[in-house]
């Protein structure tokens, strides 16, 4: 009689165990937020445990994807291109829109650097005040931006360019360099980065313009070469309206170029060279 006596204390003191275990193993699942919430507050107000405030609902809402790996977001955007042939070769235009948000963390060092508070220099870049505006155009001189377009199939698939604001809401290149691209100008689309680091903004100065580029790793020849600019030369050249204008005479060809260079003549201009 006492062994069973015994017998059944031990199964239930066992058995009272298990169920602690078991509400224990449930409670530390609900705060960590692999299971549903234990006290009734929390199942009214829908509070869930650490991992669901993590990862969230979606693998895009999360605080790691949000707050940690999201963070670079800001320093990269895309656009259409569109052609500019008045940029140098290591230029593009940047829409001014979008050169506020990649520059706004670079911008805000900067005016904290020269004195202004932090909360104080994140208004003045969100009001786009007149210092905000003169560390920007300071900024881009230093930090170049990084573009490509997918997919990137050689080395002159990157390359960094220094921005120049415009009020435009395209990229803007120069044609010169689209054949590295394999771009064109029938909606064609690039992405554009900022390089954070320091290391990582001389790299891009260093190797990655394409000044920096001239000669192609194939076969050693220059391959930025103009490809379609010189139909319009030719056509401004020949135009009929110019060709019926009186021609400009000049002593020596120097002086007709200089003419040209200052603007006192165009491309089409009839000239005539004493003494030739």
């Amino acid at each position: 009689m006492d062994a069973t006596t015994n017998l059944s204390e031990l199964s239930q003191k066992v058995g009272d165990i298990h169920e602690e275990r078991l509400a224990a193993y449930k409670a530390f699942k609900a705060v960590a937020g692999l299971g549903d919430p234990i006290q009734p507050e929390n199942r009214e107000q829908d509070i869930k445990g650490i991992l669901k405030q993590v990862f969230g609902t979606s693998p895009k809402f999360g605080t790691v994807q949000r707050k940690m790996l999201g963070s670079t977001v800001d320093l990269v955007g895309r656009a259409t291109i569109t052609p500019n042939p008045n940029l140098d070769m290591d230029q593009v235009g940047l829409p001014i829109d979008k050169a506020w948000t990649l520059y706004q963390p670079f911008v805000v060092r900067r005016l904290v650097r020269r004195g202004m508070g932090k909360l104080q220099a994140r208004e003045a870049v969100k009001e786009r005040t007149e210092p905000a505006l003169r560390e920007l155009q300071n900024e881009i001189r230093e930090r170049p931006v990084v573009i490509n377009r997918a997919p990137v199939l050689h080395r002159y698939g990157v390359m960094a360019f220094w921005p120049q604001l415009t009020s435009s809401n395209t990229l803007e290149i120069p044609p010169l360099v689209v054949g590295g691209f394999g771009a064109d100008f029938d909606g064609d689309a690039m992405q554009y980065h900022v390089p954070s680091k320091d290391d990582a903004v001389e790299e891009a100065i260093a190797k990655l313009l394409p000044s920096r580029n001239l000669f192609a790793a194939s076969d050693f020849d220059v391959h930025y070469l103009p490809t379609q600019e010189y139909i319009s030369g030719l056509w401004a050249a020949s135009a009929k309206e110019e060709k019926l204008s009186t021609p400009r005479v000049f002593k020596t060809k120097r002086d007709a170029i200089q003419a040209y260079q200052r603007g006192d003549i165009n491309v089409g201009q009839r000239v005539e060279i004493m003494g030739s």
